[in-house]
């Protein structure tokens, strides 16, 4: 369910039991997947956020960025509607959506910025300020944020990666042993489950309809 209010020209894409609370501000074009959620009281610009994801409460992720190198970094000085600014080159990896992968848990209080890319499975621990890219199934910690330790073992993060299981009807997993990676990974291999197709919807200031495409981080 999405309650967040959208204003202007953003919108967000998202796919079935997909989660955004009233209180949330919503600065920017958002694409969230499947089964995510968002807690209350986030601030969040332009994010592409995967399936299964869990972001806690009272986290800021993907503002602008603000110039340096000029004069000054308020946005009078790069914006050229006043007929003084220099706009920006927003091509910059610095001014790009953050990614956000599947199955990533962010803790409370965290801050995430613009044009990071998260990895799926990874663990953002609370209080943490992510300014760097994180490497799927590692836990991070700190400010800025740096690796804690991988989640599980190299072989197992490959095997996941590889099987991708958050594109898969869940239903396929009832009896697997989901709190043993290694045997969950062998019975996935040995069943045969069923890719889902989710319906995804596109809200805007003044708008609710189907919406034919969505994008989901292949990371």
């Amino acid at each position: 369910m999405i309650n967040c209010k959208i204003t202007g020209k953003l919108d967000i894409l998202y796919e079935d039991h997909a989660h955004i609370p009233s209180d949330t501000d919503v600065f920017g074009y958002i694409r969230i997947g499947a089964h995510s959620y968002i807690g209350i009281k986030n601030l969040i610009g332009d994010v592409k956020i995967g399936r299964f994801c869990s972001i806690a409460p009272n986290v800021t992720m993907s503002l602008g960025v603000h110039p340096t190198e000029y004069i000054s970094t308020h946005p009078f000085f790069y914006t050229n509607e006043n007929g003084v600014g220099i706009e920006r080159d927003i091509s910059e990896k610095k001014h790009s959506p953050a990614i956000i992968g599947n199955d990533v848990w962010v803790g409370a209080n965290v801050y995430i910025a613009k044009g990071v890319t998260i990895g799926s499975g990874s663990v953002v621990a609370s209080n943490s300020s992510v300014v760097k890219d994180v490497e799927p199934y590692s836990i991070v910690g700190g400010s800025p944020a740096k690796l804690i330790r991988k989640r599980f073992t190299d072989e197992i993060v490959s095997d996941l990666m590889q099987l991708k299981w958050w594109n898969y009807d869940v239903d396929s997993f009832k009896g697997f042993a989901v709190n043993d990676p290694s045997t969950f990974i062998k019975q996935f291999k040995d069943s045969n489950p069923v890719k889902v197709k989710y319906k995804t919807m596109l809200q805007t200031a003044s708008s609710l309809s189907e919406h034919g495409g969505f994008y989901m981080p292949n990371i």
